[in-house]
């Protein structure tokens, strides 16, 4: 039955009085007044009746007894909007729905989501069990084991920003569960999926989830990135990062930096050329810096994917601090040279690639080189360069929203959904013990020697020629052969493409050729060591 109009009252009425006319007066009995008056008298008593009904159902929906039509059952059909559906049987539950102006609630305590039906239910059997199925399940699909989860949930509880399900003094549907949603965020981070798919999981409206998502990372970022990302403060942390990497034989160094893209669809159309860089596709780069077990220390950015490693250097203030700081410019260490004698340095520096400036706190291996020994050098430091790789690799797998083309259209959104990640992972890192990898002698094992290393550089030498295209003083082409020792970078590579040109610091190619000797001699002795991966760790054991 349709809702009251007194429109289709009105229109009843009518009806009512001419059919009854019509009808009269097509017969061939016009002239029997009794007959048609009797016509007239039964319409205008089905008129009367149609109203009735009518007001009495307008009154009974106004009291409750009869449910409203949009998405509800109304003796046994379903109407949604305009439409309507018939169900199976009679009787069969309400179904959650979305009418476009309102956000319906898609679970409640009688109905569970996904989430407290496979985890939270029954978390008090398996919580405190982690070689557990659902323990590890748990881990897996939200990325964070069980322990640091309730640990984010008080964390965020106890800040009073979120309003949780049991709090008073709300008038209204009270709010959804505090964990469901930090776990649809999870989801989000573990996933990339979006918020409309997380509603079925999570049992939670789109509009909701998306909300609360936001205001979380960002009062993540605001009140807790700091502690667990930062730069070193104390003498004492910088002195436990430059011992692992002393036995790597790079002493002297501070971590590890390079540039990491993720890609943005939502890209504004009249930025794109700024966006766009190497790719080929619009993104926002972050410069990190990292330790050699994997932990972040800073993050410069977010800045537009068409700046290179130069422009995002000079506006770094983790390679401030180490060009500037006394802390690490007064930072002192030895070195052998070549004759095995000890040299004291001072200054710490940072590993990077060759895209960056020559300066002396950022050294760069050489990429075109006829000489063993800056080869073998080269060679070393791409490998425990690796680190940086190696934690751009754990977080795009490990939170997989970094994989995708960010749909937010919102860049600040985006770089708090990188930093919270980041915050996770050296969180994880802590959590793990992995950060105390390094620290004991058992960590540590001797490297088989350089005997694939020289079979390789003498078979890059007899198979291939190494020369580069470059100009002589008259602007015309030359080829430098492989026997003119040359780096990357220099006068002599002007095919770069950089719209900044590479600074080169005093002192950097002496810096560097002081790394060089130290390296091959310490190799020669047979005291460059590598770190043991956890397997072999756990053997051990």
């Amino acid at each position: 039955m349709s809702s009251f109009s007194w429109k289709n009252v009105l229109f009843a009425l009518a009806m009512a009085f001419i059919i009854p006319v019509a009808i009269a007066a097509g017969t061939s009995n016009v002239g029997d007044l009794a007959e048609l008056e009797a016509s007239i008298q039964l319409g205008q008593l089905l008129a009367l009746v149609s109203a009735l009904a009518a007001r009495l159902f307008r009154r009974r929906r106004r009291s409750g007894k009869v449910p409203h039509h949009g998405g509800t059952e109304v003796h046994g059909r379903m109407r949604i909007g305009s439409g309507t559906r018939s169900h199976k049987r009679k009787g069969t539950p309400r179904r959650p729905w979305l009418n476009g102006l309102h956000a319906w609630r898609l679970r409640s305590p009688s109905r569970p989501c996904a989430y407290e039906v496979s985890f939270l239910n029954e978390a008090s059997e398996w919580k405190d069990h982690p070689t557990s199925v659902l323990y590890r399940e748990f881990t897996r699909q939200f990325r964070i084991p069980f322990p640091l989860f309730n640990e984010l949930v008080e964390m965020t509880r106890n800040s009073g920003m979120f309003k949780d399900h049991d709090i008073k003094g709300v008038k209204g549907p009270k709010p959804h569960p505090l964990p469901l949603k930090i776990l649809a965020a999870l989801r989000f981070l573990a996933t990339g999926a979006s918020f409309k798919s997380l509603e079925v999981e999570s049992g939670i409206s789109e509009p909701v989830l998306s909300r609360f998502y936001h205001n979380w990372i960002k009062w993540l970022v605001d009140t807790h990135f700091d502690k667990w990302v930062s730069i070193p403060k104390e003498k004492k942390e910088v002195e436990v990062i430059q011992n692992v990497y002393h036995l790597l034989g790079f002493p002297g160094c501070v971590g590890s930096m390079d540039g990491v893209h993720v890609a943005w669809d939502c890209c504004p159309q009249q930025q794109i050329f700024l966006y766009k860089g190497k790719e080929g596709y619009p993104t926002l780069a972050w410069n990190v810096h990292c330790d050699h077990l994997g932990r972040i220390m800073h993050i410069n950015g977010p800045h537009p994917g068409g700046r290179n490693d130069k422009n995002m250097a000079q506006l770094d203030d983790m390679i401030k601090a180490v060009k500037e700081d006394t802390l690490f410019t007064g930072s002192t260490f030895n070195m052998r040279s070549a004759t095995g004698e000890l040299v004291e340095h001072v200054g710490a520096w940072l590993l990077c690639d060759g895209g960056y400036h020559q300066w002396l706190c950022t050294i760069c291996g050489f990429k075109h080189t006829s000489i063993r020994e800056r080869f073998l050098w080269s060679k070393r430091m791409e490998s425990v360069r690796k680190d940086i790789e190696n934690t751009f690799g754990i977080l795009k797998t490990r939170f997989r929203v970094l994989r995708l083309p960010f749909m937010l259209p919102n860049e600040e959104d985006i770089d708090n959904t990188f930093r919270v990640c980041c915050m996770l992972h050296n969180w994880l890192l802590d959590h793990n013990g992995y950060t105390s990898i390094g620290q004991a002698a058992l960590d540590w094992k001797t490297p088989q020697g350089d005997a694939i290393l020289d079979d390789r550089f003498q078979a890059i030498l007899a198979t291939s020629r190494v020369c580069a295209r470059v100009t002589d003083d008259n602007g015309n082409r030359a080829m430098i052969d492989s026997a003119s020792d040359f780096g990357r970078v220099g006068p002599l590579l002007i095919d770069s493409q950089d719209a900044v040109a590479v600074e080169v610091q005093k002192g950097f190619a002496e810096r560097r050729e002081a790394l060089v000797a130290h390296y091959n001699y310490v190799n020669q002795n047979n005291e460059a060591l590598w770190l043991r991966t956890v397997t072999e760790r756990e053997t051990l054991m």
